[in-house]
């Protein structure tokens, strides 16, 4: 269910809370941090700088597959930020 985040890390969660629901609920919510083996478990995008401004890129359509592909990574960009952006303002 968690492929990026370590097995030694999903066992200490349960270790601490004993629930599994409630580990599931934590590891989709919140990044996970395991101070006792030192690994670190991101959930977001690893390229993504979410500190620059959002701007929706250009909806076009290119001949050229290696511009659709630059296109479709900026709109994908675009749609993380927003639905980060969207996730934090209900949050806090």
């Amino acid at each position: 269910m968690f492929p990026n985040i370590p097995i030694s890390v999903i066992e200490q969660e349960l270790r601490q809370t004993g629930s599994i629901d409630a580990v599931c609920e934590r590891l989709l919510r919140y990044p996970v941090t395991s101070t006792s083996s030192n690994v670190t478990a991101k959930v977001s995008s690893p390229n993504i700088d979410f500190n620059s401004p959002i701007q929706e890129p250009a909806k076009e359509w290119s001949t050229s597959s290696k511009d659709r592909e630059a296109n479709l990574r900026l709109r994908k960009e675009y749609m993380i930020k927003k639905a980060r952006q969207k996730f934090l303002s209900n949050n806090n």
